[in-house]
Protein backbone atom coordinates (compact mmCIF):
# COMPACT_ATOMS: atom_id res chain seq x y z
CA UNK A 1 0.00 0.00 0.00
CA UNK A 2 1.55 2.98 -1.11
CA UNK A 3 0.80 6.56 0.45
CA UNK A 4 -0.68 8.95 -1.43
CA UNK A 5 1.74 11.17 -2.48
CA UNK A 6 0.14 14.36 -2.82
CA UNK A 7 -3.27 14.15 -0.06
CA UNK A 8 -6.23 14.87 -1.88
CA UNK A 9 -8.94 14.83 1.08
CA UNK A 10 -11.08 17.87 0.19
CA UNK A 11 -13.37 16.04 -2.11
CA UNK A 12 -13.19 12.79 0.32
CA UNK A 13 -14.30 15.05 3.47
CA UNK A 14 -17.14 16.77 1.30
CA UNK A 15 -18.45 13.74 0.21
CA UNK A 16 -18.63 12.66 2.99
CA UNK A 17 -20.14 14.96 4.75
CA UNK A 18 -22.89 15.41 2.42
CA UNK A 19 -23.70 11.44 2.91
CA UNK A 20 -24.03 12.34 6.45
CA UNK A 21 -26.29 15.20 5.91
CA UNK A 22 -24.11 17.84 7.41
CA UNK A 23 -24.13 21.48 6.41
CA UNK A 24 -20.50 23.12 6.25
CA UNK A 25 -21.84 24.83 9.45
CA UNK A 26 -22.86 22.17 10.88
CA UNK A 27 -19.93 19.95 11.12
CA UNK A 28 -17.04 23.29 11.35
CA UNK A 29 -19.33 23.29 14.81
CA UNK A 30 -18.49 19.75 15.63
CA UNK A 31 -15.05 19.86 15.04
CA UNK A 32 -14.62 23.27 16.54
CA UNK A 33 -13.51 25.39 13.60
CA UNK A 34 -15.08 28.26 11.09
CA UNK A 35 -17.19 27.40 8.37
CA UNK A 36 -14.79 29.33 6.05
CA UNK A 37 -11.80 27.28 7.02
CA UNK A 38 -13.99 23.95 6.46
CA UNK A 39 -14.80 24.89 2.58
CA UNK A 40 -10.80 25.84 2.21
CA UNK A 41 -10.12 22.07 3.34
CA UNK A 42 -12.89 20.89 0.87
CA UNK A 43 -11.43 22.92 -1.66
CA UNK A 44 -7.89 21.23 -0.73
CA UNK A 45 -6.83 24.82 -0.39
CA UNK A 46 -5.06 24.02 3.37
CA UNK A 47 -5.26 21.09 5.47
CA UNK A 48 -6.43 20.44 9.26
CA UNK A 49 -4.36 19.47 12.26
CA UNK A 50 -3.98 15.76 13.35
CA UNK A 51 -6.23 16.77 15.74
CA UNK A 52 -9.39 18.24 13.96
CA UNK A 53 -8.64 15.60 10.87
CA UNK A 54 -9.01 13.15 13.34
CA UNK A 55 -12.36 14.52 14.95
CA UNK A 56 -13.28 14.36 10.84
CA UNK A 57 -12.30 10.59 10.60
CA UNK A 58 -14.36 9.83 13.35
CA UNK A 59 -17.50 12.64 12.94
CA UNK A 60 -17.76 11.13 9.40
CA UNK A 61 -17.03 7.53 9.86
CA UNK A 62 -14.02 7.54 7.06
CA UNK A 63 -11.68 4.97 6.83
CA UNK A 64 -7.81 6.62 7.67
CA UNK A 65 -6.99 4.17 4.70
CA UNK A 66 -9.16 5.79 2.37
CA UNK A 67 -8.60 9.52 3.29
CA UNK A 68 -4.08 8.71 3.48
CA UNK A 69 -3.89 6.03 0.61
CA UNK A 70 -7.30 6.17 -1.82
CA UNK A 71 -8.38 2.73 -0.51
CA UNK A 72 -11.28 1.83 1.02
CA UNK A 73 -11.53 -1.35 3.02
CA UNK A 74 -15.00 -3.44 2.31
CA UNK A 75 -16.04 -2.66 5.70
CA UNK A 76 -15.79 0.80 5.09
CA UNK A 77 -17.60 0.64 1.96
CA UNK A 78 -20.48 -1.45 3.85
CA UNK A 79 -20.52 1.23 6.35
CA UNK A 80 -20.96 3.57 3.85
CA UNK A 81 -23.94 1.90 2.33
CA UNK A 82 -25.38 1.16 6.01
CA UNK A 83 -24.89 5.46 6.58
CA UNK A 84 -27.11 6.07 3.78
CA UNK A 85 -29.46 3.93 4.51
CA UNK A 86 -30.11 4.93 7.92
CA UNK A 87 -30.18 8.50 6.61
CA UNK A 88 -32.93 7.58 4.29
CA UNK A 89 -34.54 5.66 6.95
CA UNK A 90 -34.43 8.37 9.69
CA UNK A 91 -36.89 10.54 7.10
CA UNK A 92 -39.31 8.26 6.73
CA UNK A 93 -42.55 7.53 8.85
CA UNK A 94 -42.37 4.49 11.26
CA UNK A 95 -44.98 2.86 9.28
CA UNK A 96 -42.81 3.32 6.24
CA UNK A 97 -39.35 2.01 8.12
CA UNK A 98 -41.51 -0.86 9.04
CA UNK A 99 -42.03 -2.03 5.48
CA UNK A 100 -38.36 -1.55 4.29
CA UNK A 101 -37.70 -3.91 7.57
CA UNK A 102 -40.60 -6.67 6.48
CA UNK A 103 -38.71 -6.12 2.73
CA UNK A 104 -35.51 -6.58 3.72
CA UNK A 105 -36.22 -9.75 5.78
CA UNK A 106 -38.11 -11.06 3.33
CA UNK A 107 -34.90 -10.54 0.51
CA UNK A 108 -32.53 -12.08 2.99
CA UNK A 109 -35.05 -15.56 3.48
CA UNK A 110 -35.50 -15.48 -0.60
CA UNK A 111 -31.45 -15.43 -0.52
CA UNK A 112 -31.04 -18.13 1.90
CA UNK A 113 -33.32 -20.19 0.08
CA UNK A 114 -31.32 -19.90 -3.20
CA UNK A 115 -28.21 -20.76 -1.70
Amino acid sequence: MQFASKLKIGAIIKDFRKRNGYTQEQLAELIEITPGFLSQVERDETYPNIEKLNRIIHILNIDANYIFYNQKTSDSESELIINEINIVLKNLSYHEQEYILSMSKKLLSLRERNM
